[in-house]
Formats: C-alpha cells, sequence, structure tokens
C-alpha cells in the first residue's frame, strides 16, 4: 500500500495536467489493481470508498468531469468534479471541504507521529496493534511485541539537561528505525519508552532482534552538548501472541512487565516473559561442549565450557565470536555414554574476562523442529535442483 500511495502521490505532483494524471492514475491500477483507485479517493479526498466500488466511482467522476467540461466549455478541475459529483449523490458527505495535499499530509502525519523523534505515536499504536493482532489470528501467524525502556533516563536530563535528553531520544529512534523491518511498526510510546509491533515473528527471531538493537545502542556514542559522548544502555521485554498472550491488553502488560524483569536482571538486558507458574528452573553446571553451526558446507566445531542450562535455554562460553542469529548444534557431554545434542538460536553474545565470549543460545522444542524441517526442505530443494545429485 505504500508503494501504490507513493506512486499516486508522485504521479499527481508531477502530473502535467489533470488529463495526464488521470492517463497515469489508470496505469498505476493496471499494474498494481484496483486497490488504486480506493487509495487515490483516501488520500486526495480522506473520502472512505469500499474496496468493490472504488474503479466505478472513479470512472464516475472522470465521466461526470468530461460532461461538466462540455457544458461550461472549458477544462474542469477534478477536485472540483469530484466534489460536485459527491454533493449530488444521496449518500455523499456533508460540508465537503477542500485543502492543499501538503497541508492534509502535516495534519495526518501530526496525529499519528511523535514530533520530537519522528516515529509513529501512542494513539496509534493501539489501533495498529489491534489490527494485527486481528490478521495474525486470522491467519495463524505469531506476533511478538518489543518494549524497549531507555535505563537511567532521568540522571542524564538531570546531570546533563533536557536538551541533551532530547538528543537522546532522537538518536535512540534513529537506531531503533535503522534496526527494524519494513513491516514493523515502531513507536515511541511515552517518555524514554519505545515500542516494536513485529508481525509474523516468533519471541526467539524478536530476541535476536532485540539483542542486536541492545548492542547498537550499547556501542553507539551520543552526542552532548560539551561535544563529550555519552555511553547508554537499553532494557528490552518481550511476549508474543499466541505463546504469552491471546489479547493486545495482556501482550501489553507481559512485554512490560518483562521490561522490568530485565531492568531489575541489571539493566542492559532482553528477557522473554514468562509468567511465575511457567518459570523454568536453570541450573549452573560446568561441562564441556562441542559447537556447530547448522549448516550443509563444512564449518568449523569450536569447544567451549557450559555456564548453565534449563528448559528454554544454554549459556556457554568459548574463544569464538558467534553471531547472533546463527543457528548451532551444541554437544554436552553430561557423560561419555550419554552424550546431549541440542539445537538452538544464538539469541546474546557478551565479551567475557581473557577473550572469551558469553553466548546464550534459545532452546525450543517447537524451533529444533521448524529448523530439522527447514535443513531437511533446503536438502530436497537441493536435489531437485540438481546441486546435490542422489
Amino acid at each position: 500500500m505504500k508503494t501504490i500511495n507513493s506512486r499516486i502521490l508522485n504521479s499527481y505532483a508531477e502530473a502535467n495536467s489533470d488529463d495526464d494524471f488521470v492517463h497515469q492514475l489508470d496505469g498505476i491500477a493496471n499494474t498494481e489493481g484496483e486497490a488504486a483507485y480506493q487509495s487515490f479517493f483516501s488520500l486526495l479526498t480522506d473520502h472512505r470508498v469500499e474496496p468493490s466500488q472504488a474503479k466505478e466511482k472513479w470512472l464516475a467522476v472522470v465521466d461526470h468531469r468530461r460532461q461538466l467540461s462540455q457544458s461550461l466549455g472549458r477544462p474542469v478541475n477534478l477536485l472540483s468534479a469530484i466534489c460536485d459529483s459527491f454533493s449530488s449523490e444521496e449518500d455523499s458527505l456533508n460540508n465537503l471541504k477542500l485543502t492543499k495535499i501538503s497541508t492534509h499530509n502535516r495534519i495526518i502525519k501530526e496525529a499519528t507521529h511523535d514530533s520530537l523523534t519522528g516515529l509513529l505515536n501512542k494513539n496509534y499504536f493501539y489501533d495498529s496493534l489491534a489490527q494485527q493482532l486481528a490478521l495474525a489470528a486470522r491467519n495463524q501467524n505469531e506476533l511478538s511485541l518489543l518494549f524497549i525502556d531507555i535505563d537511567d533516563f532521568k540522571s542524564i536530563n538531570d546531570s546533563h539537561s533536557h536538551v541533551t535528553g532530547d538528543s537522546v531520544l532522537k538518536e535512540t529512534a534513529e537506531l531503533i528505525q535503522k534496526a527494524v523491518r519494513e513491516c514493523d511498526v515502531a513507536v515511541r510510546f511515552g517518555g524514554e519508552e519505545f515500542v516494536i509491533i513485529m508481525p509474523n515473528t516468533n519471541c526467539i527471531d524478536a530476541l535476536i532482534l532485540a539483542n542486536r538493537l541492545r548492542l547498537a545502542v550499547q556501542k553507539y556514542r551520543y552526542k552532548e552538548e560539551s561535544s563529550e559522548s555519552l555511553l547508554i544502555t537499553i532494557s528490552c521485554g518481550i511476549a508474543a501472541f499466541p505463546v504469552h498472550a491471546k489479547n493486545a491488553e495482556d501482550l501489553i502488560r507481559y512485554a512490560d512487565h518483562a521490561m522490568y524483569q530485565a531492568k531489575g536482571a541489571g539493566k542492559n538486558n532482553v528477557c522473554l516473559f514468562k509468567d511465575e507458574n511457567r518459570r523454568y528452573l536453570r541450573i549452573p553446571i560446568s561441562k564441556h561442549v562441542q559447537i556447530k553451526e547448522l549448516g550443509f558446507s563444512v564449518s568449523p566445531e569450536y569447544t567451549g565450557i557450559c555456564k548453565d542450562i534449563g528448559i528454554g535455554g544454554i549459556l556457554f562460553q568459548n574463544e569464538e565470536l558467534i553471531p547472533i542469529g546463527a543457528n548451532m548444534q551444541i554437544n554436552i557431554e553430561l557423560s561419555k555414554e550419554k552424550p546431549l545434542l541440542l539445537i538452538g538460536t544464538v539469541v546474546r553474545v557478551e565479551s567475557a574476562v581473557n577473550g572469551m565470549y558469553d553466548i546464550g543460545v534459545a532452546l525450543s522444542l517447537k524451533e529444533m523442529d521448524n529448523l530439522v524441517k527447514s535443513k531437511i526442505s533446503q536438502l530436497l530443494t537441493s536435489v531437485r535442483d540438481g546441486s546435490i545429485i542422489s
């Protein structure tokens, strides 16, 4: 829809005449579908037209403009023809008003965007979350919600200034915009809190994105009035639909709760929501592990030391930097007779002492199943395409 809207607005602004624009809009509809006509009415008149009626109304407007031009003996402006056409309909809008597109777009942006950071605002968030949850439920997809809070933000305002605080908010928003995908909805929720709606995203993928963003903020050097740089960290909480919550209210509450768990764990953390009845025990354990990235190509095998393990994940330490998002197979020497083989996704990477790295891997029976199926699918595709000879 963004592409259609952009094409229509660009065509309207660059068309040599209304006749030229009429021709261009029909061309857009030929490539993008009849949704282009509905988008036209929404963009230029703020009038809601049902998709099934959009093309018919467009053709009626074009014909009405032609008749008006013939009757008056001069070309009639397209928007004038639209107003006259709508006013003659029994179900038309009352008290129609004309406004510049730039003015209309500015008003819409002010109503939906945060003026300081340029991100979408809290009012837009609630409507968008309701729509995305309805789509996820209808299509049986997952959706994750990420709450973000800038650590110790009050002390930044107190120790520096509100000008510096505003600068930190704007630069954090820019980092968020760089981290999210086009389908994600990034919002300034209020104060120093931000929210990201992630459609078609399970909690493991949300963990990966959150940790990438956390590291980006941690490494970033924020500008300060005295030309010094500030070191900022964030705490993040994640809840997912339908795994943790079935409605918007619970999803928001659980993601917010997870964020405060991250702060309670020492800040500069990402926590996945777990209610008290589902909290998994993590056991400290020092055992050798063999780590290898999943894939058909020959990949190196690393040796590390397990630090702790639970149903939901494992933390180990090794000398090699493994990227966030990597799918790993992990062999733990619980005993020589009974090694434990696990499959998971790297969701956290931290520098430890003596050149070592702490690697956090999320484990999930569902994700293990998905990874195995994905690898089998890749194998079958390779055989079919002839890149692997059976």
